[in-house]
């Protein structure tokens, strides 16, 4: 019985560390991909301010 539980905390305490490691990575992308986009912006500035 113990070793059930043992097993299901085991369980649930990776797929904590799992979700904690891709949250992070998916921030990291979002980042990375709002950086591009100033940098584009800086590269055309004209193209922006046009309606």
């Amino acid at each position: 019985m113990k070793k059930c539980v043992l097993l299901f905390l085991l369980f649930v305490f990776v797929l904590a560390v799992a979700s904690i490691i891709e949250n992070r990575e998916r921030e990291a992308v979002k980042s990375e991909m709002g950086q591009q986009e100033l940098a584009l912006q800086e590269m055309l500035p004209a193209a922006n301010d046009t309606p």
